[in-house]
């Protein structure tokens, strides 16, 4: 399958570098973007790619048979309708659109175009993830009672050292939100995703940035059909570069340090009253295999785990947190 990218920033180049040459039968080809900067300098880093300015030449090129989107999330819904309605498969980076509308918008296009619709909720796909959804669908842990994840990191937005192009974060007409939007997303979509459960009400508590306008850190509340209590906390204003996640059920408990993210230091416990038990779990290129996943769900015509549909579940609760701060802020 041959493979355009749209958007040449810092996420495309990170994703080629974790998945170029590690999935059988995918072939990057060309790339757009709107910035004659990045791209060249995209274009140093992958010469071999096919360069488009324009968007309409890059769909209209019979050779590329689908898309990675790693655009600002602002664009996301206008260039998957596009993409589906050119028949184009797409990988579309998180968090899906800014409103619920353009996440629908796009599933529909997806569907009318008989186009796989993926996205790039790509931490489902980390072996530790896997081994902790194992353990709760098999039932070590008992009835799951209380859940938490955090991932933290500082960043300065005042600073005057971001660059230009990276401020669209802190505009919130095109980010949707702050830290909660950029970090926050992932936290969500991962704990829906573990405990494979419909979330019934949620609460957030955090604040806008009188400068900046948006939140720098967040913590929400959620309570999940089957009772099931969970927090999670993004930040910029930590500075610690970490992320926890903790699963706690009525006969056992898992903790993991160092999951979320391209780390390959984590630690995995299994937890049963005062007993820890280590669990080794061999690494695997999650990038790469959200790549196969798609590649396999293209091939076979089948549903990605990450689907528009399904991860509907998690911008639904994603977006409502946010109206909550600021529609009262």
């Amino acid at each position: 399958m041959k493979i355009g990218i749209v958007g040449a920033g810092a996420m495309a180049l990170r994703f080629l570098d974790n998945v170029k040459g590690q999935v059988a039968g995918i072939e990057f080809t060309a790339v757009h973007d709107v910035s004659e900067n990045q791209m060249g300098h995209f274009i140093k880093a992958h010469p071999e790619m096919k360069a488009y300015g324009d968007y309409n030449s890059l769909l209209s090129d019979p050779g590329v048979e689908a898309l990675y989107i790693s655009t600002p999330v602002y664009t996301h819904a206008s260039l998957v309708v596009e993409a589906a309605e050119y028949g184009k498969h797409i990988l579309c980076e998180k968090p899906m659109a800014l409103t619920l509308d353009e996440c629908e918008g796009m599933v529909a296009a997806a569907e009318n175009g008989g186009v796989v619709l993926q996205i790039g909720y790509m931490m489902r796909f980390h072996p530790c993830h896997q081994f902790i959804r194992e353990q709760i669908a098999s039932g070590v842990l008992g009835k799951v009672r209380f859940a938490h994840v955090e991932r933290t990191d500082y960043i300065d937005f005042k600073s005057g050292d971001i660059p230009s192009h990276r401020m669209w974060f802190v505009d919130k007409s095109k980010s949707g939100g702050g830290a909660f939007m950029d970090l926050g997303c992932h936290l969500i979509d991962l704990i829906i995703y573990l405990l494979d459960d419909d979330v019934d009400s949620y609460s957030f508590a955090g604040a806008q940035d009188p400068e900046l306008g948006v939140d720098l850190s967040g913590l929400a509340s959620l309570l999940f059909h089957s009772g099931a209590a969970a927090t999670v906390y993004a930040s910029w204003q930590v500075a610690v570069k970490d992320n926890i996640l903790q699963v706690y059920g009525e006969r056992a408990g898992v903790q993991a340090i160092r999951t979320i993210g391209p780390y390959r230091d984590w630690k995995v416990e299994i937890v049963r009253g005062d007993q820890r038990e280590v669990v080794d779990i061999p690494y695997r290129n999650h990038y790469a295999a959200e790549l196969e996943h798609f590649r396999d769900c293209v091939r076979d015509g089948v549903e990605p785990i990450t689907s528009g549909r399904i991860c509907i579940r998690t911008e639904r609760v994603r977006i409502g947190l946010l109206e909550q701060l600021y529609k009262t802020t």
